[in-house]
């Protein structure tokens, strides 16, 4: 019996002709006959498990991307949510630096600075996460709202407390 020729459709922006290839006879052997190499054959499930791990990284880059710009949003919206002081808000602060050091918005000290009397590295760390430590890399050296607005956003994202309070 003569081998059977079989016609493999190549694309046309490989080729614009087709290729012939020798398709296998059948024979009796348990295991089918491997195919012929042709460029538009259906994917074997190697290649389809290629194409879903690709697809899966795709979507867990992407899900990835927008947690980090959920984060970032976060952050910025909480450095500029106590932007606005209202006056029961500085009212309430002035009170503590009333009780804390007499109202003295410049004392400095080596432990505690500030009209509310920081802690050091506490000023650091919550001064840092408004982007302010910069500017004013101790309390005393802060001015009185910017100190208040340092001071509430502790009290508010970092529980913060006062002996005063």
């Amino acid at each position: 019996m003569p081998e059977r020729e079989t016609v493999c459709p190549v694309d046309s922006a490989l080729s614009a002709t087709t290729r012939a290839y020798r398709a296998p006879k059948a024979s009796s052997a348990r295991r089918a006959p491997r195919r012929p190499f042709c460029p538009v054959a259906e994917p074997g499930p190697a290649s389809r498990r290629r194409a879903e791990r690709r697809a899966r990284r795709r979507a867990q880059a992407l899900a990835l991307a927008l947690l980090v710009a959920l984060v970032a949003a976060c952050a910025f919206y909480t450095g500029r949510a106590s932007a606005a002081l209202t006056p029961a808000t500085v009212a309430y602060w002035d009170r503590v630096a009333q009780c804390e050091t007499g109202r003295r918005w410049q004392a400095p000290g080596p432990t505690y600075q500030g009209g509310v009397g920081f802690y050091w590295a506490t000023w650091d760390w919550w001064a840092r996460e408004l982007g302010l430590h910069r500017r004013y890399p101790d309390a005393h050296l802060a001015p009185r709202l910017v100190q208040i607005r340092v001071a509430d956003y502790g009290r508010r994202v970092h529980r913060g407390y006062w002996g005063c309070a």
